[in-house]
């Protein structure tokens, strides 16, 4: 596919000033990042997420996933050249679909590399980003798909969060849902995003309703879901039997999370990852704040009895982030924890350094 129907690469961000960054190192760590190349899609549509795909071999040129309106657009990025190569675009077949996230996936029993993405109709759709073809219609969400995330240990499995109000888990060959967290303590406005702890036994979440849930997924009934999902073989007659998994009582019900809290932001909470042990939020009232859930000196993954939901938090820092007062601004730390980065409506990038522990009050 040529680039010429699709990219304009000509122009480039007048906010980085490639000039004065390219004699900077690659591997300074005084740095948070080196400009390098910028390319500006066609539709001129937001771009609602992009994401690298982490489970190629060592040594392979980096492979980038972006979406935008309702179009999954795939690039390489070589590491010897200030190039974004285009390589793919897969066009969702409704015209009125905006596609908001996109996840990695990999499948182990074939050995292959699948994304999984989803948005305003709520349902999500995977599909092979080598050929392009659709493999497989997820179905469960009643409303948009706000976020999707790979669990970290395990390739096949990923968890969404919709406007629905709950968080589904997903095996990449099973047509519904392994797991539908929400209910009755569950979230009472759409949520906005989450994330898994790196033990993969814990999901964040958090939402419009202003609050943070922390949800223990280590239970015997779900890991055991779980493993009877990796044993299906991927023909569609093995998903076609799983594809109404509530109605057959396969998918787990769980309607209390472990921790809640609502006093750390005073308007919604459109992002939040994992740090270690501790938790980064981002709310529209224009802050970032580092804590942990639980009271001072208490354990962290103190598991609670199933009907005492903890609504205590320490929090650690709060950091100010300017002219972001509008809702669905999301922030990232980069995979080795270095640093925190988040946009903000005036199209700047804000960096906290994380090289030297937690950073201070601001930027």
């Amino acid at each position: 596919m040529e680039e010429g129907p699709y990219f304009d690469s000509s122009r480039c961000s007048r906010a980085i000033d490639i000039s004065k960054s390219s004699s900077i190192p690659p591997d300074d760590y005084n740095h948070p990042f080196l400009a390098s190349k910028t390319i500006y899609e066609q539709h001129r549509q937001p771009i609602y997420a992009c994401a690298f795909n982490p489970y190629q071999p060592e040594g392979c040129v980096p492979v980038l996933a972006t979406a935008a309106k309702n179009m999954i657009t795939i690039y390489e990025c070589p590491l010897d050249s200030n190039k974004i190569i285009l390589v793919r675009s897969i066009k969702d077949p409704s015209p009125d679909m905006d596609i908001f996230t996109l996840t990695w996936c990999y499948d182990i029993t074939d050995k292959a590399h699948r994304i999984a993405f989803g948005g305003y109709s709520g349902l999500i759709r995977l599909v092979d980003p080598c050929s392009g073809s659709l493999l497989m219609n997820m179905y469960g969400h009643g409303d948009h798909v706000n976020e999707m995330r790979t669990d970290p240990n395990n390739s096949m499995i990923f968890a969404s969060v919709s406007k629905d109000t709950t968080i589904r888990l997903w095996n990449i060959r099973v047509h519904g849902p392994i797991a539908i967290l929400g209910g009755y303590e569950g979230h009472k406005d759409q949520i906005l995003s989450l994330d898994w702890s790196l033990d993969s036994k814990y999901i964040v979440s958090c939402s419009m309703d202003h609050s943070i849930r922390l949800w223990y997924l280590g239970t015997d009934k779900l890991q055991e879901r779980i493993r009877d999902s990796m044993t299906l073989k991927g023909q569609a007659n093995f998903r076609k039997e799983l594809a109404d998994d509530c109605q057959s009582g396969r998918t787990i019900q769980i309607h209390y999370p472990i921790a809640i809290n609502t006093d750390l932001h005073n308007d919604y909470v459109d992002c939040v990852r994992f740090l270690g042990h501790y938790v980064v939020s981002k709310g529209s009232d224009m802050s970032v704040v580092v804590f942990r859930f639980g009271s001072f000196g208490e354990e962290f993954y103190k598991i609670r009895p199933k009907l005492q939901v903890d609504t205590s938090a320490l929090q650690l820092v709060r950091m100010d982030l300017p002219d972001s007062d509008i809702w669905f601004i999301k922030f990232d730390i980069d995979p080795l924890n270095r640093w925190i980065v988040s946009g903000n409506k005036m199209g700047q990038l804000c960096f906290w350094d994380l090289t030297e522990g937690l950073p201070g009050v601001n930027m």
